[in-house]
């Protein structure tokens, strides 16, 4: 079964919720007040299958007091019935709600002439219509003149209406599953109930689920597709939700439902294309307040425009920031409609280009703002510069992760690294200019510090001011490529050796033979530093280095051990065990020939290498 939803529009008392009425058998009107005044006030709802295909109709208001009403009902559908009296012909809110579908992108549909059996119809309406659309969509739609008191047209209407439901695309049931809430009410029984169109993605009962804003979690009972009972919601569809874990009073027309909880996050700040309407009577101001309508929300804000010159009604999308005064949950590629706070009228529309931006607006171009609106990814990758984009940075800007193809397309210019479990996408010249930086510094550092084996990547990234956790992942990189090495935690160049002068190599061969000649009795730092009467940094570089070579094992942080020391007391305290299978401190003193102040560190160590357990005040030899 293909899904697709179709919104109505058109002034006031032109017919459209009786046209739908005589279409489907469902009344839209649902309001007691829309029933006693025969006004449509909020948005209504209907469908019609047709053979393999199920068209569902949003009914919105003519009024233009109900403007607000209208958007919330129109943002998600796919095409329009555009409904025009043949007697009073083209008004003001038809005007408009053709303008509003133009700036959303919404220009697939179909014009009914209503009430064409009434005296006084325009002879020429038909024409009037097939031009007026023609220019504005810059493409001819169908126009049927239809009366639902005669029935005349109302066949050829369903034909029509199943040919464009045919041919228009179906939205892609890939990624998040989003849901712009339009009502919300309790049934008895059944608790939280809402109802939207899906957006995006599919949705299964049990899911769980969020509601953004507000950071809501909630659970779905079950799901309703046009009335029926599934086990699968998907783009495309009017969707009624029964929720568990929320109550009715917590929920709003303008929040959006979407799984995967935690992914997407509302925001205040958007980065946008726009198109002034031609029916705007004035220019969009620089830092002026208006209204962004998108989905089922209507949120205030102020625009900021990347050019201050005055734009003309009509002229070339241009590029502004939006400031919001309360978050939104909206992604890159979402249309909306701004309108001006006060008096209000419609300013303009157009697409939400990044949805959380991390720059501020001086830093993005013209040029960088155009590519990225085509959805190119080789700007948004260039403007993140060392800190890449990850997967999940794509997610949250549109609702799904980069495919394949997408990464192909930018080429040798985008590496992939690792950042713990997440892709990290960074341009490689990015990469190679911080390479250059990184092995100068690693270079620099051997040739001031002969006598370390290498940086950690907490002192080169303090070094070089960048963020450890930024850093980290070119290192990794850099070390799978072989251009530096990473050992215990130490980078170094790849053919880097410690060379020690004549007195350096001499001083090390006299620090080892004084822990050789100690035995099994640790030595402290202290003690060396006196013995060869050097100053202690010297000391300490030259015993990382027998560290490094194995010739030393650290017993705590100023107490050492030669390696030979270790086995034979290893090998004295197996033989000790054979005998008594525990020792105690006074015992073990004995045995090493130490002082208490030494015995308990080494005691200490030999526990931490498994070799005896503590038991009170003995130790059990294993």
């Amino acid at each position: 079964m293909k899904y697709i939803v179709l919104g109505t529009a058109g002034h006031i008392d032109h017919g459209k919720s009786s046209l739908i009425k005589e279409l489907t058998g469902t009344d839209p009107d649902r309001l007691p007040e829309e029933k006693e005044r025969h006004i449509t006030i909020d948005i209504g709802f209907a469908h019609l299958k047709m053979g393999d295909i199920m068209i569902g109709f949003v009914d919105v208001p003519g009024h233009e007091r109900f403007v607000r009403n209208m958007l919330a009902g129109i943002g998600g559908v796919d095409g329009f019935l555009m409904v025009i009296s043949a007697v009073e012909g083209i008004r003001e809110q038809t005007r408009e709600h053709a303008e509003i579908l133009r700036l959303l992108g919404i220009r697939a549909g179909i014009v009914a002439v209503s009430q064409v059996d009434l005296p006084g119809m325009r002879p020429q309406i038909v024409d009037e219509c097939r031009s007026y659309f023609t220019d504005l969509f810059a493409t001819e739609l169908p126009v049927v003149r239809t009366s639902i008191r005669t029935g005349e047209g109302l066949s050829l209407l369903r034909e029509e209406l199943q040919h464009l439901a045919s041919v228009l695309p179906e939205r892609s049931s890939s990624g998040i599953f989003r849901l712009a809430i339009d009502r919300v009410f309790s049934l008895r029984g059944a608790g939280t109930v809402v109802t939207g169109t899906a957006i995006g993605g599919t949705l299964r009962p049990n899911a769980e689920i969020e509601i953004l804003p507000g950071g809501i979690r909630a659970r779905v009972r079950q799901i309703q597709v046009y009335g029926e009972p599934v086990q699968e919601a998907r783009a495309g569809q009017r969707v009624a939700l029964n929720l568990h874990g929320v109550g009715r009073d917590d929920l709003r027309r303008g929040q959006v439902i979407v799984t995967l909880p935690g992914t997407l996050v509302a925001t205040n700040r958007l980065i946008t294309s726009v198109e002034e309407a031609g029916l705007a009577s004035r220019p969009l101001q620089h830092g002026e307040r208006v209204r962004v309508c998108t989905g089922t929300a209507e949120v205030l804000g102020r625009c900021y425009l990347f050019s201050h010159k005055q734009v003309e009604p009509g002229a070339a999308p241009i590029f502004a920031e939006i400031r919001l005064e309360e978050p939104l949950l909206v992604l890159a590629g979402d249309p909306f409609i701004l309108r001006s706070y006060s008096p209000i009228e419609t300013h303009g529309g157009g697409v939400v280009i990044e949805n959380i931006p991390f720059l501020e607006r001086r830093h993005y171009t013209i040029t960088d703002l155009q590519a990225i609106a085509t959805g190119q990814l080789e700007p948004l990758i260039r403007l993140h510069g060392r800190k890449g984009v990850r997967d999940m940075d794509i997610v949250r800007r549109r609702g799904s992760p980069p495919t394949v193809s997408e990464i192909d397309s930018v080429g040798s210019a985008v590496l992939m690294l690792s950042k713990g479990s997440t892709r990290l996408l960074i341009l490689s010249s990015v990469c190679e200019d911080l390479e250059k930086i990184v092995v100068a510094e690693i270079d620099s550092f051997h040739s001031s510090q002969p006598l370390k084996q290498g940086i950690s990547v907490q002192e080169l990234a303090a070094h070089l001011r960048i963020p450890e956790e930024e850093l980290q992942p070119f290192v990794d990189h850099m070390s799978a490529s072989r251009v530096l090495k990473q050992s215990a935690g130490l980078l170094s160049s790849p053919n880097f050796t410690m060379r020690l002068s004549a007195h350096e190599s001499n001083l090390r061969d006299r620090i080892e033979e004084l822990f050789r000649q100690a035995g099994m009795k640790p030595l402290e730092l202290s003690d060396v530093e006196r013995t060869t009467g050097q100053k202690k940094e010297n000391v300490q570089q030259l015993i990382k280095l027998l560290l490094l070579e194995k010739k030393l094992v650290r017993i705590s942080s100023d107490f050492f051990l030669h390696a030979e020391g270790l086995k034979q007391l290893a090998s004295s305290l197996a033989a000790f065990g054979r005998k008594k299978g525990r020792i105690g401190i006074a015992e073990f003193k004995g045995l090493t020939g130490t002082s208490r102040k030494l015995a308990i560190p080494l005691l200490e160590f030999l526990d931490r290498q498994r070799l005896t357990r503590r038991e009170k005040d003995e130790r059990i030899i294993l």
